[in-house]
């Protein structure tokens, strides 16, 4: 088989290298070296997902349910009203935990105490922190976590992928110019490593009545890795 290699170039040096000596070199099946490529997109998110909890607390297991249905009935009603789907809207968790205080080191039962958390996805990214403060203001009262996402991540993994083969040549030529072997131009072999999404979550500070919560959304890392074999023979 005939290999096309490629020109040398100073570049960083990376430790992803499997060579063997020179003198192994006359098959070029034996003389290979691997490098992994990796390409990071940063783009702005235009999903929002937040968890709401509704949590009551009851002597009598029955009050606690009906309170905590109360509150989720109006607090989805305000999720409805702001635009969100029902598509867009799932229970996460449900629980129902007995509570127990200590006195005099003897357990005292306190009551029950009910947990409701939904799992909201937010598309409208200027109306999440008046999103939010409607929810509370209808019986939410723990905001779990905000997390950032892209509606369509394939395309910007598409550019991460494109980087990763750029990163990957980079390294093979730097490797070349380092060790004084000329490299080819095509890998013999390429593994696709699958893609990483770096999402941002943030916790909440709720303002003052009559301002909205503000929300800062940052951007999302979409990241995509390869690993890539090239054949190799010595400069001599």
């Amino acid at each position: 088989m005939a290999y096309s290699y490629l020109p040398l170039y100073a570049n960083d040096y990376s430790p992803y290298l499997s060579v063997p000596s020179t003198q192994a070199c006359t098959d070029p099946r034996n003389c290979q070296l691997k490098v992994e490529g990796k390409g990071t997109i940063k783009v702005r998110p235009d999903i929002t997902v937040v968890v709401l909890e509704v949590v009551t607390e009851n002597k009598e297991l029955k009050l606690a349910q009906e309170e905590n249905t109360t509150r989720m009935i109006a607090v989805l009603r305000s999720l409805r009203e702001n635009g969100i789907l029902s598509e867009d809207i799932q229970t996460q968790t449900y629980n129902i935990v007995p509570q127990y205080d200590y006195i005099e080191g003897k357990q005292v039962f306190r009551g029950y105490r009910v947990e409701h958390s939904l799992e909201v996805t937010i598309r409208d990214m200027t109306k999440i922190g008046e999103i939010i403060d409607d929810a509370v203001q209808n019986g939410v009262n723990q905001v779990s976590s905000i997390k950032f996402s892209v509606a369509n991540p394939s395309a910007y993994y598409q550019q991460a992928l494109n980087a990763a083969v750029d990163d990957a040549l980079n390294k093979a030529r730097t490797f070349g110019s380092k060790l004084n072997i000329a490299v080819s131009k095509v890998p013999v072999r390429i593994v696709e490593m699958g893609y990483e999404t770096g999402v941002p979550i943030v916790s909440l500070k709720y303002q003052t009545a009559g301002s909205a919560t503000p929300v800062q959304t940052g951007q999302v890392e979409i990241s995509a890795r390869i690993e890539a074999v090239f054949a190799y023979r010595p400069m001599y």
